[in-house]
């Protein structure tokens, strides 16, 4: 006789605990990149997922801090970072 058991066995504290700790890891690693802006940077975790949501200065900084945020133990990484565009002007 075999039972069958859930694809998920983690239960829904361990998940909060897992995505928290993912969350700070990504927190102190974004924090030693002193040479980045990220004032308007945004990081969420929800189960093993990660979502970057604000804007960046550039192309070049919103992969880097892509790059920066993929720790060990995330599941998926949701960029949705955008770039500042610095060639709207407004003349009044």
């Amino acid at each position: 006789m075999t039972h069958e058991q859930p694809q998920d066995l983690r239960g829904e504290g361990q998940r909060e605990e897992i995505d928290h700790a993912l969350r700070v890891a990504i927190a102190e690693r974004l924090a030693d990149a002193r040479q980045l802006d990220l004032r308007e940077v945004e990081v969420s975790v929800a189960d093993g997922e990660v979502t970057l949501e604000g804007r960046v200065a550039c192309e070049a900084d919103r992969r880097e801090v892509q790059a920066i945020s993929e720790v060990d133990g995330i599941r998926r990484m949701h960029n949705k970072l955008t770039v500042h565009d610095h060639a709207h002007w407004t003349f009044i």
